[in-house]
């Protein structure tokens, strides 16, 4: 369903997954290996897909967390050892990817100004669309491809004024962003429909039907049980969950200002899948199995 997306989205994902998991491993035993193969993970899912910057974000947060968690127990020079991984780690994650873009303008002679310029993502963030509200705007695109120099400072004039009318307008504002959010998160198929077979195609609208009910089950199921983790841990949570749930905020926040996209929030679900799974498996699973083994006791006795 999500073939479209494996040049850069799939890939980056899984890429970032494994960064997450391995820094994880680190901080639990400090092992230069995890940290290494954390770092290479990210460095090339950042080449991936730029919006892995969240992941970074997120996993620095998890190292400085740890570092203040540890303060009393660890050295100082301990500490500064920590410090000086978490720059090192924000350094080099991003730096290849910087020098491998900056080679290639250099090589054939791009012009950085005529770049089509990141503020029109923002800008139709805060407008309406056909499609729903903050969502992609062919007006403002296209202006922005044909006129890259010019727009930029016209978009921020543009941005400036709309947040003006938002902020004078709460009532408005409110619905816009309800309607914006709404339509990015309970989009259950991602985009993956319309970008591989359309909408119309009446052959496979049965198809369609099913597979949209099962993704809306798994999605509000994930979300449910997120919650109910957050509810009952919520005096007691580990680095390793708020690793988890700050990678989720920061998605999350990021796209109430940038431009709107189902396809976009991918990875924040998928993140949420071991905080869900934790509900599923203490409430869930783990009473089968004891319920299992007693009843075997039972009949053995």
């Amino acid at each position: 369903m999500l073939t479209t997306f494996i040049y850069g989205d799939t890939l980056s994902l899984a890429l970032c997954l494994i960064s997450v998991y391995f820094m994880m491993k680190y901080e639990e035993n400090y092992k230069t290996r995890y940290f290494i193969y954390s770092l290479l993970a990210i460095i090339f899912a950042y080449m991936f897909r730029m919006n892995s910057l969240i992941f970074i974000i997120g996993t620095v947060i998890y190292m400085i967390l740890n570092v203040v968690y540890n303060l009393k127990k660890d050295s100082y020079k301990k500490n500064g050892l920590q410090i000086l991984v978490i720059l090192i780690y924000i350094i080099i994650s991003i730096m290849p990817t910087t020098i491998i873009k900056n080679y290639y303008i250099n090589k054939f002679g791009m012009d950085k100004e005529k770049s089509y310029p990141t503020i029109s993502y923002i800008l139709i963030g805060m407008e309406k669309s056909w499609r729903a509200n903050g969502w992609y705007n062919e007006k403002i695109a296209q202006k922005a491809i044909s006129n890259p120099e010019i727009v930029k400072e016209e978009y921020i004039v543009k941005i400036k004024d709309r947040l003006k009318y938002f902020m004078h307008n709460l009532d408005y504002t409110f619905s816009f962003y309800t309607n914006k959010l709404a339509s990015m998160w309970t989009e259950n198929t991602y985009s993956a429909i319309r970008n591989n077979i359309g909408k119309n195609n009446k052959k496979i609208n049965n198809w369609i039907f099913n597979l949209t009910l099962y993704q809306k089950a798994v999605l509000i199921l994930i979300c449910i049980c997120s919650i109910i983790v957050l509810i009952q841990n919520r005096k007691n949570l580990s680095l390793e969950l708020i690793f988890l749930i700050s990678i989720f905020v920061g998605g999350f926040s990021f796209y109430v200002f940038w431009e709107a996209k189902s396809r976009y929030i991918i990875p924040y679900i998928v993140v949420l899948m071991p905080v869900a799974s934790i509900c599923i498996n203490t409430k869930g699973v783990h009473r089968v199995l004891v319920n299992k083994c007693m009843l075997r006791k039972n009949d053995i006795d």
